[in-house]
């Protein structure tokens, strides 16, 4: 890159950075993502400098470069195949505490997993869970089936049996914090 274009692009970082990292962290990146709020601006500013020297040119002159960051980091945290995506949003989708498994959370340590695993059988044979939160944690954990088999098999909505999934785990992890730690 120019020297010159250097400059430019950089005076323009350090006179805006405040504002787009705000931006991003109040209008993109809000919620439960606000936390990479600032991962999600590095890889978009990476994204930029990695542009061709003309393109950067272009914005620079246009005024376009928040423009640009604005909407990159709006496409990396919904895109499915961006890199912010797979590093931080798909793996904060997928953490889902595995009751039936080896790891419950670091703070069972000291809790017996066979006591955890009756634990977590006895909610499933509980009024504690309403029918609909009693398959999906059937076909998930015993069945073993994956969410695109649930989805294509039961023609259940996607968002919203994540959603169940997560509040009847949520109620399986309540009810045995209370019963085994209690």
């Amino acid at each position: 890159m120019k020297e010159e274009l250097k400059n430019k692009v950089d005076k323009w970082f350090t006179k805006n950075w405040k504002h787009y990292t705000s931006e991003v962290s109040k209008n993109i990146a809000n919620g439960k993502m606000n936390e990479y709020s600032n991962d999600l601006c590095l890889t978009c500013y990476e994204a930029f400098m990695n542009r061709k020297e003309e393109d950067i040119e272009q914005m620079e002159r246009d005024n376009k470069i928040l423009h640009f960051l604005l909407s990159c980091c709006s496409f990396q945290i919904r895109s499915g195949t961006s890199p912010f995506y797979s590093q931080h949003r798909k793996h904060r989708m997928r953490s889902i505490p595995e009751y039936f498994g080896e790891q419950v959370w670091s703070q069972h340590d000291e809790i017996n997993l066979d006591d955890y695993y009756k634990c977590a059988m006895e909610v499933l044979n509980s009024d504690v869970l309403n029918f609909y939160e009693k398959k999906l944690i059937n076909l998930k954990f015993i069945e073993e089936k994956t969410f695109k088999e649930i989805f294509d098999e039961y023609d259940f909505p996607q968002l919203t049996t994540r959603r169940h999934l997560y509040g009847a785990l949520e109620k399986i992890e309540k009810y045995c914090n209370q019963k085994l730690e209690g």
